[in-house]
C-alpha cells in the first residue's frame, strides 16, 4: 500500500464493551462531539456512524476522533485507503448525503 490519503472509520456502537450501558454511552457520545469532528460529518459522513476523514488536512481531526471514542468506550474499526471511496447508492435515486 502506497501512502493513505484516507481514513474511513466506522463506529461501532452497538459492540461497546459493557452491553448494557452502550445506548447512553452512543447518546453522550454523540451529544458531545468535538468541533473539529462536527466540520467532518457535515462533509464527509455517509451516515452517522461512518467517517471518511482526510489525512492531509484532517489528521489532527482524526487522533481527536479516536480519543473521542476512547473516552465514550465506543470502539471503532478503521480502513486506510489511498483514494477517496466511490459510494453507490441504492436505490440511484435515494438522497445524496453529499
Amino acid at each position: 500500500m502506497n501512502q493513505p490519503k484516507f481514513v474511513l472509520v466506522s463506529v461501532q456502537h452497538h459492540k461497546s464493551p459493557d452491553a448494557a450501558q452502550w445506548p447512553d454511552n452512543w447518546k453522550n457520545f454523540l451529544a458531545n462531539k468535538p468541533n473539529s469532528v462536527k466540520a467532518i460529518e457535515q462533509k464527509n459522513c455517509t451516515e452517522e456512524s461512518v467517517f471518511l476523514i482526510e489525512l492531509h488536512n484532517e489528521l489532527l481531526t482524526f487522533c481527536e476522533f479516536v480519543v473521542w471514542c476512547k473516552q465514550f468506550q465506543i470502539p471503532v474499526q478503521v480502513q486506510f485507503l489511498e483514494e477517496s471511496p466511490v459510494w453507490l447508492k441504492i436505490p440511484p435515486d435515494a438522497k445524496s448525503t453529499d
